[in-house]
């Protein structure tokens, strides 16, 4: 019977380890039964001593990286290694382990840079689906950072369920597994839609009793529920603080419970809550999406003005996340002299974003612009009817600061005459 090499990490130990198993012992006992999604990681490497080295140290870290990832602890996917000098020899690797998905980092180096690409295939049919760039040059750079900028810029592109181009494939992959029901969570999170909020908060639900995720989202959905007035059941709040704080104590390590205790804290003034919450998150070593909300919920935190700014790591206004522009949104209202977030908040892409709108709102005037206000106020009431009935509720469990609360929702008032 073939063997193969599992990702794992030993009880009671802080370090991953890879153990020889037979294909028979791969998948834990419940997980072909749940038809959660099984994938298979691969890394081929130009024929010289320098590519094999900096392949070797990106897939020590890739490993790290996936091994403390919340959806593996909860075995909402499992990764397994394959080996090969030839992508025909993994791909005969990874459909004996029964994966779906064989994730091929590619890697070329040079004494200044490391080319590297992540492939996507199926390897049933060796078909590339997918192949991502992942880096040009990182001139200076010590061979260590250049492996880990490598390294996570895959992890990004493999467990980010918002921008990552692995879990977008699984989701229509395996419609039937317990992390693709969470879809439309990530799809809530991507846009604010409050059309999408009732379907996401059923399948954080209907996935909760098997999943720390799913109920750390399901406490988000809630929380977003009453936000937005969608869920006539959902009085209050309150609760949420203390459903958010145990669900960190039963899981500590999952960033997505971490999340949802900060935003918790946020709907309660619970100062003391969130900066716990952003200390635990931090301490995760987040990618992604879950980084760009790590930074919302710490702007949303921050008790100065003025914690926002443009700089050269800033991307243009057209990549910024639905995070990063509400994020400018609060630091442009926050600051009426912060140029450059009322600049970017007047260019913003999702234009029709509740945040953004309310922001762009009270942001113009603040500025004197009542009547270009009240032109945004019609946009909003046309992409979000019924709006006057949940917008002050919206903002009073968006927005810590009370009084800054307040204005906002005066100012929303006064556009909506």
């Amino acid at each position: 019977m073939p063997c193969f090499r599992r990702l794992s990490i030993p009880k009671g130990s802080y370090r991953i380890q890879l153990e020889t198993v037979r294909s028979d012992q791969l998948m834990p006992a419940n997980s072909a039964a749940r038809n959660d999604p099984k994938i298979a990681l691969g890394t081929l490497c130009s024929d010289d001593d320098l590519s094999r080295c900096y392949g070797f140290e990106i897939e020590c870290e890739l490993l790290s990286i996936i091994a403390n990832s919340a959806f593996v602890s909860d075995e909402l996917l499992s990764f397994h290694c394959v080996e090969g000098a030839s992508l025909e020899a993994q791909c005969a690797q990874a459909k004996r382990t029964g994966a779906s998905l064989l994730l091929v980092t590619r890697v070329l180096a040079k004494e200044d840079r490391v080319e590297a690409y992540l492939s996507v295939i199926d390897p049933w049919d060796q078909r590339v689906i997918n192949n991502t760039r992942l880096s040009t040059g990182f001139s200076g750079s010590l061979s260590h950072q250049m492996a880990s900028l490598v390294s996570e810029a895959v992890g990004a592109q493999v467990i980010d369920p918002i921008n990552g181009c692995v879990l977008k494939k699984i989701f229509r992959l395996h419609p039937e597994s317990r992390i693709a029901h969470l879809a439309s969570v990530f799809s809530f999170m991507s846009n604010q839609d409050r059309s999408l909020l009732p379907k996401a908060l059923a399948a954080a639900r209907s996935v909760s009793q098997t999943s720390a995720v799913a109920r750390a989202l399901l406490v988000d959905m809630t929380r977003a529920s009453y936000c937005f007035a969608t869920d006539p059941d959902i009085r209050e709040v309150v609760p949420l603080a203390d459903a958010a704080d145990d669900l960190v104590e039963e899981s500590p390590n999952c960033i997505w419970a971490n999340l949802a205790l900060g935003y918790a804290g946020i709907a309660n003034h619970r100062q003391d809550l969130i900066g716990r919450a952003i200390s635990s998150a931090e301490a995760l070593s987040p990618l992604g999406a879950q980084m760009a909300d790590l930074n919302l919920l710490k702007s949303l935190h921050a008790p100065a003005v003025g914690t926002w700014q443009s700089g050269p790591e800033t991307p243009g206004n057209e990549e910024l996340s639905v995070f990063d522009l509400i994020r400018t949104g609060y630091a442009a209202v926050k600051d009426s002299k912060n140029d450059v977030a009322h600049d970017a908040l007047s260019k913003a892409h999702h234009a029709d974003v509740f945040w953004v709108q309310a922001f762009q709102i009270s942001a113009l005037s603040e500025r004197g612009q009542q009547h270009d206000a009240c032109r945004v106020f019609k946009r909003m009431k046309k992409a979000h009817p019924a709006v006057q009935n949940y917008m002050h509720r919206a903002v009073s469990t968006m927005i810590p600061d009370a009084d800054l609360s307040c204005r906002m929702s005066a100012e929303l008032d006064r556009a909506s005459q």
